[in-house]
This record gives structure tokens, C-alpha cells and sequence, in this order.
């Protein structure tokens, strides 16, 4: 199954099994933004005034999915157009896709 659903600027939106593949790589690289939110949110729960880490978060996550498409487009589309319905054991044996020598070697 092929994920077709993009955002209001073409950009796909990722699939579970992606992110799920592509969580060593956020985790690493959205760190600091991801901490930020989370400071954010233990210092006030009222959701308007954490909008603005929320969406730093969000513009590193789809910056990162970009430079992931890009660099690794093959691997990529193998793994986005898995089953919806995939096991997580599955979908974190398909993190290879996203680990190849190249990404661990450069930022994207």
C-alpha cells in the first residue's frame, strides 16, 4: 500500500512504519527541540504556550524525513509502502532501511 497523503506544501506525511524507522534519527537529531517541549509542557500544562516548541519539533521531524527521502529514496519508498497493518517487531527490523553507512557518517 502506498501512502499518497501529503501537507498543504507536497511534503508525504509518514506512515507509523516510517516513523517508527526513522526514530534513532529523530531522537538524535530533534533532541534539543524535543527537550525544549517537554520543559515547556512540565512547566505549564495549558497547550497554547508550548504551540511554538511544539511546532520547532515539528519542523525538525519533517526537516530530517526530507533529508532521509532525499539521501535514501529507495530504501525509503520500500519501506513507506509496507502494510499498515505491520507488527512493530516488523516495522524495527526495517530501520536498516534508514541506517545505511552514509547517514551515520554525515547529518543530513
Amino acid at each position: 500500500m502506498t501512502s499518497t497523503a501529503v501537507d498543504p506544501s507536497g511534503t508525504p506525511i509518514p506512515t507509523s512504519s516510517v516513523l517508527i524507522a526513522a526514530s534513532k534519527h529523530i531522537v538524535v537529531r530533534c533532541r534539543a527541540e524535543n527537550m525544549a517541549f517537554i520543559k515547556c509542557k512540565r512547566k505549564d500544562q495549558n497547550p497554547e504556550k508550548c504551540l511554538d516548541k511544539g511546532r520547532e519539533v515539528t519542523h525538525c521531524k519533517i526537516a530530517l524525513q526530507s533529508a532521509l527521502l532525499h539521501r535514501t529514496p529507495k530504501l525509503s519508498a520500500a519501506f513507506q509502502n509496507c502494510s499498515p497493518e505491520i507488527y512493530f517487531k516488523t516495522a524495527l527490523s526495517g530501520q536498516q532501511l534508514f541506517n545505511p553507512p552514509e547517514l551515520s557518517q554525515t547529518d543530513p
